[in-house]
């Protein structure tokens, strides 16, 4: 008889269940002292093989039980899913175990069958783990981590975060690039990483639009700069003036607005820096802003020269709300005369200050108004999709909001949104 590999004999990984003392904590096993110890049975995906888990391992959190596969050679991360089983099963010795005969392996020459060591595993003792790949919001996890190291703190190690999210490190390196998280040099040691407040990115940026306002090599900015050279420009600017900007809080905000690097030069995002320059005219007042005051100030302080480099206010629409002037005037006792029932004006209202949750940020917005416009709510819960399991921003307000039923004041053709 010829000797045929089975087409499990390399996705099926055996693993001692003392290795995994959470997951058999269910079992009720008494093994004896010259018992075999019971077996966990871990069905690998068809994306792996025994002989890719040559750089990977198994980590464990005690506190929640949970089990993962941590797959470094293809940056993928498994989480290990106990499933119960009522089947028996006989454990064999692998054959390369044994001296076999490739075209007689399971007789001898007297004719006997040949016997080998085998065991027997019973429900009460064997049970399978599946391999599902994690679908943990890795970006979000990572933010409640950075959460508690705002700069100038010492910043959390790379080693750390990895060791709290249970993730590969291509993963976590990944997500830490994606949410543009501070880079703190460490001399040498475990990079270590921490985040920017708002109030401290607005004001670095600040000090970079003076630069690029006055610096030759920033004037055309959106078509690139030499990024070395123009922090070299920023540090020079910062001499004896007592605020002193460190040069990874620096990198990190360029970092944060950079569209491409080519030929030595880094293209700037020339809405980015718009958005950062329309934080800073609104804290200037308290006040809602006249929409043309605004935008005149607006395009007053941004820098470079040129239609590209006068935004629109359409960038702005989940950082302001427009106003009538009736409302303005009531709700901030601004001192106005009506000429014009069409002037509006601009209250600050940024996402950034609202609630990440979806039931809070929903009560946040219907707490500033009872009803709104499609057009007015969308920019401020489309972020909401993307960390959520909601396919569309459609779906997430048909399950969260209603449409108000119609007033005499209402515009025509319009839909307002109501709380559920």
């Amino acid at each position: 008889m010829s000797k045929r590999k089975h087409h499990l004999l390399d996705t099926v990984l055996k693993i001692p269940k003392t290795d995994f003392p959470s997951l058999g904590s269910g079992t009720k096993t008494k093994v004896s002292k010259t018992a075999a110890p019971p077996l966990l049975l871990l069905q690998l995906p068809e994306k792996l093989s025994i002989s890719d888990l040559t750089k990977s391992n198994f980590v464990m959190h005690d506190d929640t039980d949970k089990c993962r596969l941590l797959c470094e050679d293809q940056g993928v991360t498994f989480d290990l899913v106990r499933v119960e089983t009522s089947n028996s099963y006989v454990l064999v010795k692998d054959g390369k175990d044994e001296e076999t005969n490739t075209e007689n392996s399971s007789e001898n020459n007297d004719g006997k069958k040949k016997e080998t060591e085998a065991r027997l595993l019973r429900e009460n003792n064997t049970f399978f783990l599946e391999c599902n790949e994690s679908r943990m919001d890795l970006k979000s996890a990572l933010e409640e981590i950075l959460k508690p190291f705002v700069y100038p703190t010492n910043g959390i190690s790379f080693s750390k975060i990895c060791e709290k999210l249970m993730h590969s490190k291509k993963e976590v390196k990944d997500a830490l690039d994606s949410t543009h998280a501070l880079k703190i040099s460490n001399d040498g040691e475990d990079l270590k990483y921490g985040i920017l407040s708002e109030e401290m990115e607005i004001d670095v940026w600040y000090v970079i639009r003076r630069v690029l306002s006055e610096w030759d090599g920033g004037a055309d900015y959106a078509n690139g700069v030499v990024l070395d050279e123009m922090i070299k420009e920023i540090l020079k600017l910062n001499d004896g003036t007592g605020d002193d900007v460190d040069e990874c809080v620096l990198r990190n905000c360029l970092e944060k607005c950079t569209v491409s690097t080519n030929d030595n030069k880094t293209q700037l995002d020339v809405n980015y820096i718009a958005k950062i320059v329309a934080h800073h005219v609104f804290t200037m007042q308290s006040a809602p802003w006249e929409k043309e005051e605004f935008v005149a100030q607006w395009h007053s302080y941004m820098p470079g020269v040129g239609s590209e480099y006068q935004p629109s206010l359409d960038i702005i629409k989940d950082l302001a709300l427009v106003e009538k002037e009736i409302q303005a005037q009531e709700a901030h006792d601004i001192e106005t005369f009506v000429k014009d029932e069409s002037k509006q004006y601009l209250k600050y209202f940024p996402r950034t200050s609202l609630p990440k949750t979806i039931e809070r940020r929903f009560k946040a917005l219907f707490k500033e108004r009872a009803k709104w416009k499609l057009e007015d709510l969308v920019p401020y819960v489309d972020d909401l999709v993307e960390t959520s399991n909601y396919k569309t921003v459609q779906e997430l307000l048909a399950q969260h909001t209603k449409v108000a039923p119609r007033d005499e004041d209402d515009e025509e053709d319009v839909e307002y949104y109501v709380a559920q």
